[in-house]
């Protein structure tokens, strides 16, 4: 034990040192705000009061039958079990404290241990709080990085207070050498305020060891797209200047049937990259035996397949193993239990080419998919109102699957709304896709004192948010997913060599010029544009919602027979859009001039083009609210059609031709000029920093298999801090041990720590 948690521990108990704790944390509380306010590089907090959304699906799960339940619950645990994977894809640091946390739980309760931290050793309640609302979120987010954002929330407990609790559990009291080790290792880091990047940027990351550049990430892209090397579940070790060694996710490390590049070093350019295989593999070896175990209780042979091919990508690596499974999910048409599960969405790697773990489980609503099927029928007509010519539209419009559900298990870092995949550019275009919304993981607003920026005079402005934010939220992430990702065409060079477009008759609508740029053989949208794919293609996405929404005729098909509404649904729609962007200002880094999250940076990038074009179709008044500066947010309803909808049609086309054409330099121009924050906006930004709420945690309902194996419960949980922290716990009785955690951990973990 340190000497400082030995003054902590033993020295000042009782009335003292409760009080030097107290100031303790209020001067380092006070350091940390002043830090924040210098460097605009706010620290982050899971605070205690940050609202609890529960993510319920038992109404939906006693619907199943018993085979379905099953099903179900063999899937949730394939996906649990891989999304230990995702610690290590957060930060150096977060396995060892998952490790920490497992065994400290394994031999206490929440209650006990509680008792023994407040009521036995003068923790306050405040304390107690602070401390199990970081392990809620670290557990939610699987990892210290929140979903689907480049920043690192640290504990709002200080570091001396943290690290006397973490002691005083029986755990740490019995193998006190593995803790203080442990914690000797991951305790700055987990205080340190970071963002995703590369070392030269003086960010982190966990997919390139702690030495590797920008540069060197994408001199090794060259090598693996010379040699056919997918990156999407890979990790990457600098040994030296120009040799690197490929970490691939797999079960099996030397097995020559299907891993082609086992144990060779591919050269190009100078540059040697080993292939190693074996990674995650305890992990893996679990999600296999529950896939097995999934196939007794499938419906249908595609489904079979489909788990086949997935029993197949994880023993071996092979992404060519994960494009089949994707194939015959895509023909599975809308089965009562959905699934996906590998290495899916890019957006935490710095280069955007290696993907994080995603597993979801969730149960179809008919109601609500009777109502996305319709727009996925009338989707030929909508996809006509695009502001592109034909020629860039997919030549058949391959109609997908689209279906609403309730989550029963989202093991991934993040909450999305809805998701179209699979990523695959190819088999997009040539065999389809899927979309999914999530019904029961949107947000809820509950009444006027939960919206902010909006003047809370403007009553009229706030019934109508009240009233048609599910409405708004619904065809907005409806409109987004199916006609957003699942739009437009790519120009690509076919493997013969051949055109997947006429050269000669084809013209470029902003030039009227023939096309002369496309993506040649072996390159992809993602591979062509690196940073700035996701980004782009987030841009194009929700572009397309809020134009799609200015025309009746798409609304009618989601919500029929409500042609009175939907001027008040738009303009809530463009409302929450505009609203949307203002808070996602916190991923912003005003020091490095930089955008830390792809839809943050997405939604700007329209906000900012709608206001250099559409002549005051919203504006910010500016006023004092408590003393301090405040704005609200207006948006004139009579201009989105007349005015935003021509706006952002041009925006539009100019996305969809660069996406098209893979003309990367011209999108570059357009996203970096309408990327940065001018001094009007810098100024929305701190009050925005200055403002900001807890985010949501949440709580997921469990599944358990009885001991005979005949039967599943499903567990549902408290809507209090307890009751997360609990929920996060009960998904994390798997079988993989902490003992691998921390194994896996240590086998590269002097790679992955930077040495400060």
């Amino acid at each position: 034990m340190s000497a400082r948690g030995f003054l902590f521990r033993v020295l000042l108990p009782g009335f003292i040192g409760s009080l030097i704790t107290f100031l303790v944390y209020q001067h380092d509380k006070s350091r940390s705000i002043q830090k924040s306010l210098s460097s605009n590089l706010s620290p982050e907090y899971i605070s205690p009061e940050s609202p609890i959304h529960p993510i319920k699906a038992k109404s939906a799960f006693l619907q199943l039958d018993s085979q379905s339940q099953k099903y179900a619950y063999y899937l949730s645990q394939a996906a649990r079990e891989g999304s230990r994977i995702i610690y290590f894809q957060k930060s150096f640091e977060s396995p060892a404290l998952l490790y920490l946390l497992l065994s400290i739980f394994e031999m206490q309760s929440i209650p006990e241990l509680k008792s023994q931290l407040v009521s036995a050793n003068n923790f306050t309640e405040l304390e107690w709080n602070q401390t199990i609302a970081y392990l809620a979120g670290f557990l939610q987010n699987h990892g210290n990085f929140r979903g689907l954002s480049d920043k690192k929330f640290i504990p709002e407990i200080p570091e001396a207070r943290f690290h006397k609790a973490l002691s005083l559990t029986k755990f740490c009291e019995l193998y006190e050498d593995t803790c203080e080790r442990l914690w000797s290792e991951i305790s700055k880091e987990i205080y340190r305020e970071e963002s995703v990047g590369f070392p030269e940027e003086k960010r982190v990351n966990s997919y390139y060891s702690s030495s590797l550049t920008k540069a060197d990430g994408l001199r090794v892209q060259k090598v693996l797209d010379k040699y056919g090397v997918s990156s999407l579940n890979t990790r990457l070790l600098k040994m030296g200047d120009s040799t690197f060694t490929l970490l691939v996710a797999s079960i099996l490390q030397n097995s020559t049937e299907n891993q082609p590049y086992i144990n060779q070093t591919l050269e190009h350019e100078n540059v040697s990259v080993t292939v190693t295989y074996g990674d995650f593999s305890p992990f893996l070896k679990e999600v296999v035996t529950n896939l097995e175990k999934a196939k007794h209780y499938s419906n249908n042979t595609l489904q079979v397949n489909m788990l086949d091919e997935y029993i197949h990508h994880f023993l071996y690596g092979n992404i060519e193993n994960h494009r089949k499974s994707q194939i015959h999910w895509i023909k599975d048409i809308s089965p009562i239990v959905e699934t996906n599960l590998g290495f899916v969405e890019t957006y935490t790697d710095p280069l955007q080419m290696r993907a994080e773990f995603d597993g979801f489980v969730a149960i179809q609503n008919l109601q609500q998919s009777k109502i996305l099927q319709r727009v996925v029928v009338e989707a030929p007509k909508s996809l006509s109102l695009l502001p592109w010519p034909k020629s860039f539209e997919k030549d058949t419009f391959l109609k997908p699957d689209f279906v609403s559900l309730e989550v029963l298990t989202l093991a991934m870092s993040g909450t999305p709304l809805g998701i179209n995949i699979p990523n695959y550019d190819d088999i997009r275009q040539e065999i389809g896709f899927k979309n999914v919304n999530f019904g029961n993981c949107y947000a809820v607003i509950v009444n006027k004192t939960s919206i902010d920026f909006i003047d809370p005079a403007d009553n009229k402005t706030m019934e109508l948010m009240i009233k048609y934010f599910d409405d708004s939220m619904f065809a907005k992430v409806t409109l987004h997913e199916l006609l957003g990702h699942g739009s437009g065409k790519l120009f690509q060079e076919n493997p013969d060599g051949s055109l997947n477009f006429d050269v000669n008759q084809v013209r470029n609508p902003l030039t009227q010029e023939k096309i002369t740029s496309w993506y040649t053989k072996g390159t992809t949208y993602y591979s062509t544009f690196g940073s700035l794919a996701n980004p782009m293609e987030e841009c194009r996405a929700e572009a397309i919602a809020i134009y799609l929404a200015c025309f009746d005729e798409v609304l009618s098909v989601i919500f029929p027979g409500r042609e009175v509404e939907f001027d008040d649904i738009r303009y809530v729609l463009w409302l929450v859009h505009f609203k949307t962007t203002i808070h996602r200002l916190e991923s912003y880094s005003l020091n490095e001039r930089k955008w830390g999250q792809a839809h943050a940076q997405a939604d700007y990038v329209t906000v900012k083009h709608i206001e250099r074009n559409s002549k005051g179709l919203f504006e910010f008044s500016w006023v004092n609210k408590e003393g301090k500066p405040y704005f609200y947010l207006k948006v004139d309803r009579s201009k989105i059609v007349s005015h935003g909808k021509e706006v952002i049609k041009d925006l539009l086309l100019r996305l969809q031709v660069y996406r098209s054409t893979a003309n990367v330099q011209a999108a570059k121009k357009l996203f970096e000029s309408l990327s940065h924050l001018d001094e009007k906006w810098q100024k929305v930004y701190g009050i925005v920093m200055e403002n900001r709420k807890p985010k949501r945690i949440e709580t997921q309902d469990g599944l358990k298999l009885s001991e005979d194996g005949k039967s599943v419960e499903l567990v549902e949980f408290e809507e209090t801090l307890e009751g997360v922290l609990q929920s996060w716990l009960f998904h994390n009785k798997l079988k993989s041990t902490k003992d691998d955690l921390r194994r896996e951990w240590r086998k590269y973990k002097d790679h992955f720590k930077r040495h400060l």
